[in-house]
């Protein structure tokens, strides 16, 4: 490809075929460029992506006319000269404009998820709690959060290594993600402790939500350099029905619930993980050590 562009671009018997053979390799290029950036919208219809995407559209069109043209005109029109030069100069600053973009947004997805686990952080949570509890006001619905804190996290760190608790917060992370559903946030807040905040739930349904979660940490062994163990939980559920929502408010239970949780926990002998949870008034509305 290289010869051939050499040999058709400096040294050509016909001004015609060099053109037609600059077209040529325009046109292959623009079109591989522009389908590679409208497949790249499946990921998110992007402004700087879609512009850039038409100009190469454009610039594949007007080579496409020259090609068509050179063996018809004598010379080449003075109006493709300045149709190449414009376009060539919109995709330079749409290059840079796309690239800007991407980056911004790179950057802003890594200042709000949590490095460890992939879960969005507490930075990024309190952002996407205040839109999905604008949502809830406007539909007057109900909403859920699940506190969740590991149980003897730090005898986990003492007996099987500081990595080994890294595994655990990784793993409960990965017990979310697959048990949650695509609308719900999860996040990690801190140490050893999460957030799952369920739009559109109620009581009922998030206590089914924890049960699951409960039911497959049951299940998980974690495995590090030195062994493996089992994980626990304490899980407070909290939910707030109608359209008198206060994030702070539904938080607090939660937390409330948590504590609660985390005080059955010490004193079941089981082994499960438990489940606490409270209403709008602050009321234990039920236990599980099962």
């Amino acid at each position: 490809m290289t010869v051939a562009t050499v040999r058709y671009t400096l040294w050509p018997e016909d001004h015609n075929l060099r053109v037609a053979f600059i077209s040529i390799v325009a046109i292959a290029t623009a079109v591989c460029s522009a389908t590679l950036l409208f497949r790249s919208l499946r990921d998110g219809a992007k402004t700087s992506t879609v512009v850039m995407g038409i100009l190469f559209s454009l610039y594949a069109t007007t080579n496409t006319v020259r090609l068509l043209d050179v063996w018809r005109l004598s010379q080449q029109s003075f109006v493709h000269i300045w149709l190449d030069r414009t376009i060539i100069a919109a995709l330079s600053f749409g290059f840079l404009w796309m690239t800007t973009t991407r980056l911004s947004d790179n950057l802003e997805r890594l200042a709000g998820t949590d490095a460890l686990t992939g879960t969005l952080n507490r930075r990024a949570v309190e952002c996407e709690i205040a839109q999905v509890f604008t949502r809830s006001r406007e539909r007057n619905a109900s909403i859920a959060a699940l506190m969740l804190d590991i149980d003897c996290f730090k005898q986990i760190n003492d007996s099987y290594g500081h990595q080994a608790g890294d595994l655990a917060l990784c793993a409960v992370a990965d017990c979310l993600r697959s048990t949650m559903r695509t609308g719900d946030l999860i996040a990690r807040l801190g140490g050893d402790e999460f957030l799952v905040m369920m739009p559109n739930t109620d009581t009922g349904a998030a206590y089914l939500a924890a049960d699951r979660i409960k039911t497959q940490l049951a299940g998980l062994r974690v495995a590090c350099d030195i062994g493996e163990f089992g994980l626990r939980a304490s899980i407070g559920i909290a939910s707030i029905d109608g359209g008198d929502l206060a994030l702070e408010d539904l938080l607090r239970l939660g937390d409330r619930a948590l504590y609660a949780a985390k005080a059955t926990s010490r004193r079941d002998l089981t082994g499960q993980s438990s489940l606490i949870s409270l209403d709008r008034d602050q009321r234990l509305r039920s236990a599980l050590t099962t």
